[in-house]
């Protein structure tokens, strides 16, 4: 299904949308207090849920029959030098992302989902309606579905590194046949070519032995 036959309504700004969908995201089964956020150089433990308006909103499987919301909103630390994503979690906690330190070919959903926040905000990508990151789940799910990537619908994967770049090529190697298949395609491309400008300079850095000051 394409997102682009949805329309342009920006729900980021509608708190009342976001209340509702918080709401719902939790499914009936109970919150699996098994699942934790693995802490990396690139992920911390936020003191809060972040600072100003919500970036982007997403979910994430937290167990079998259940999932938790994800908020982005700015770091209260965050610079424009050394942009941080704080990830919200509901009961789970929240996040720091550093965002130029997401290597988006090994990156979990939570380091995705913090990108593609932060490059909805600065307009690099369009959000649209439901975000780039939902928009990027719904590409990567043709590697999914031929067993090229682990399944980001299952919980056992949900803090998994995965190669988000790799989902891509895949995706894009279907031929473009839909009315919006060539918006898609060419938003694809998009994400594809910052990804990989991303990974290349995260890879320069480390053989230049460069690493973000963090405030």
């Amino acid at each position: 299904m394409s997102f682009y036959a949805i329309d342009s309504y920006d729900r980021r700004n509608d708190h009342s949308w976001y209340k509702t969908a918080a709401t719902s995201a939790v499914t009936a089964s109970a919150l699996n207090k098994h699942f934790a956020v693995e802490l990396t150089s690139t992920t911390s433990i936020a003191p809060s849920s972040g600072d100003g308006k919500v970036l982007g909103m997403s979910a994430i499987a937290v167990g079998p029959n259940a999932s938790q919301t994800m908020i982005a909103r700015y770091s209260e630390n965050s610079t424009e030098q050394n942009p941080i994503i704080t990830v919200s979690l509901g009961d789970y906690g929240s996040y720091n992302i550093s965002v130029k330190d997401v290597d988006p070919k090994e990156a979990t959903q939570i380091e995705m989902f913090a990108l593609c926040s932060y490059m909805d905000d600065k307009n690099i990508t369009c959000p649209g309606s439901f975000g780039s990151y939902n928009r990027l789940k719904s590409y990567i799910q043709t590697a999914i579905d031929m067993d090229e990537l682990p399944d980001i619908n299952n919980h056992l994967n949900s803090t998994k590194k995965i190669n988000w770049l790799k989902g891509l090529d895949v995706a894009m190697k279907n031929q473009v046949t839909a009315q919006y298949s060539y918006q898609e395609r060419s938003e694809q491309i998009k994400l594809r070519s910052y990804f990989e400008k991303q990974h290349q300079d995260i890879e320069l850095r480390k053989k230049l032995g460069i690493f973000i000051l963090r405030s």
